[in-house]
């Protein structure tokens, strides 16, 4: 006697769980218009100096600015990368980096294998999502980048640049490629 499988549910399988997420991409980005993105800020200006040949570095690195987290504090590469968004007029760069932000959480768990909406809905209202969104961190990025490493972990190509790019955008991942070691992926480590 074989066992009837029951369809697997996805997060499109149903309103409920399509509404779930809709109403917590909105609580999200509510969150996220009670104080000023300052990161994003950041980032923008920095990516706004780079297109235009300045320095995103401040001149003076015992200003006020460097110690309150109003000043530039990434790799060089990273004001480039930002540098697509900060040419946008007004606020319209600062609109759809956060809403790329969010994007990158959602797709960072479909890339995961999660289609449960729960899980969507819980990462989404999470403190450190939500605080993400609201100062506009560059960390639902790395999110998706360390996400993407993790399923091209077999690919040295892929796994060495998605992995490269992420520990350049963001110096303190650079253990990870500890984890290339440890799991002996020495190729990829050595790409990365």
């Amino acid at each position: 006697m074989s066992a009837i499988a029951e369809p697997r549910k996805t997060l499109l399988s149903g309103a409920p769980g399509v509404v779930g997420v809709g109403v917590a991409l909105v609580v999200a980005w509510r969150f996220t218009t009670w104080i000023q993105p300052w990161d994003a800020l950041v980032l923008l200006r920095a990516g706004r100096a780079v297109l235009h040949g300045a320095t995103p570095y401040p001149h003076n690195l015992t200003s006020p600015a460097v110690y309150g987290g109003h000043a530039f504090v990434y790799p060089y590469v990273s004001a480039w990368l930002i540098g697509p968004w900060a040419a946008l007029p007004g606020h319209v760069g600062q609109l759809l980096y956060v809403g790329m932000s969010a994007g990158a959480v959602v797709a960072s768990c479909w890339l995961s294998g999660s289609r449960s909406a729960v899980v969507y809905v819980c990462v989404l209202l999470s403190s450190t999502t939500l605080i993400a969104l609201q100062i506009g961190s560059i960390e639902p990025l790395l999110l998706l980048g360390l996400v993407v490493a993790w399923r091209t972990r077999d690919q040295r190509v892929a796994g060495g640049l998605v992995l490269g790019v992420v520990i350049v955008a963001k110096v303190f991942l650079l253990p990870m490629v500890a984890w290339l070691v440890l799991t002996r992926r020495l190729r990829l480590s050595a790409l990365t």
